[in-house]
């Protein structure tokens, strides 16, 4: 397993992963189950964790890219409206 960014607009969403659209095209996420979820800024959204994640949010996030092609979000933030966010990057499994 290796360290892995991927940045994309939140599509699905559920308590354990979500559907991403990125530059390369869509990707299911597993969230772990110690995932942390920040605005941009720093600040906790809402619990902290997956439940304040909506479908449209662009986001930014770190994790471990998994065999098989996967991806388990450790770390997930949400930029704010009107942020700029990093050019679109997908982790390479």
């Amino acid at each position: 397993m290796n360290i892995g960014r991927m940045d994309g607009v939140l599509e699905e969403v559920s308590p354990n992963g979500a559907v991403v659209t990125t530059a390369a095209g869509r990707r299911t996420v597993e969230f772990s189950p110690a995932l942390e979820v920040v605005r941009l800024s720093g600040a906790r959204l809402g619990d902290g964790g997956p439940s304040g994640l909506r479908p449209g949010m662009n986001v930014g996030m770190v994790g471990l890219q998994l065999p098989e092609g996967g991806f388990r979000a450790t770390r997930l933030w949400v930029y704010d409206e009107g942020e700029s966010r990093a050019p679109a990057q997908e982790a390479q499994p």
